[in-house]
């Protein structure tokens, strides 16, 4: 199981799910290049390098086929990786993401507002949008803090390249078993884009998780992990979930 995390993030985002998901496969959490622990390069920050980075990984860790599991950009690098290596995926997992992104997306809002007020004004400025008004204030402050250790022309490249990406007409393509995981509170890819997505991946399950933003992973791992670990046996095969279980 690859994991893929989102923008500006690194793979400490899925602390929450490495143990759980660790028991029953062989879990691997990457950082993308110029977040995390990789290195910072000058170019390279498009969602095509980004999938070729996780293939060449997976192929290099004997990590092919995979299930792939990707929150936010990590889901839109996903969805690109199922399009062009289909057969290195045995199941696609997309958290709270998009497959066509507009001007809800808070990482679009930042890059717009950062000509005018500054990269770190904007991203502040913006960043309580990511979270509910209840949401835990110390976890809030640790992924802020994590996603200021991201270099600004990582993020805003990163943010060129699919501010107005459609990946939509590859979806009906997608062939492998797909979960879709979408959190009510979330304001920068609602539920409604979850159940696009979902709608045109022929067969997708879709879950939508009450009382959490943009980053449910670690605000209702629980609930993230149940769906995840009810999505497939221990020994890694597919079943079916009950969809009246997580969709509110």
């Amino acid at each position: 199981m690859v994991l893929l995390h989102g923008w500006m993030c690194n793979r400490g985002f899925w602390r929450e799910q490495v143990g759980p998901l660790s028991a029953s496969h062989r879990v691997l959490a990457l950082d993308f290049r110029g977040h995390g622990g990789s290195e910072v390069t000058d170019p390279g920050y498009t969602l095509d390098r980004l999938a070729e980075d996780v293939h060449e990984a997976m192929r290099a860790l004997d990590a092919t086929p995979a299930v792939v599991v990707g929150h936010s950009m990590g889901g839109m690098v996903a969805q690109r990786l199922a399009a062009v290596h289909p057969g290195k995926l045995t199941a696609l997992v997309l958290v709270t993401t998009t497959a066509a992104a507009d001007r809800s997306l808070i990482s679009r809002r930042i890059r717009d507002d950062t000509p005018a007020e500054g990269f770190r004004a904007a991203l502040l400025r913006h960043f309580p949008g990511w979270f509910l008004p209840t949401s835990d204030h110390e976890l809030a402050e640790w992924v802020r803090s994590e996603m200021l250790r991201t270099p600004e022309h990582v993020a805003l490249s990163l943010v060129d390249d699919y501010a107005d990406v459609d990946l939509r007409p590859g979806l009906p393509h997608i062939q492998v078993p797909t979960l879709v995981i979408g959190a009510t509170g979330d304001a920068s890819t609602p539920p409604l884009m979850s159940e696009e997505i979902a709608r045109l991946v022929p067969g997708a399950t879709l879950a939508v998780i009450d009382g959490a933003g943009h980053f449910v992973q670690l605000e209702r791992p629980r609930e993230v992990n149940q769906a995840l670990l009810e999505f497939f046996h221990s020994d890694g095969e597919v079943v079916t979930v009950d969809r009246s279980q997580y969709l509110r």
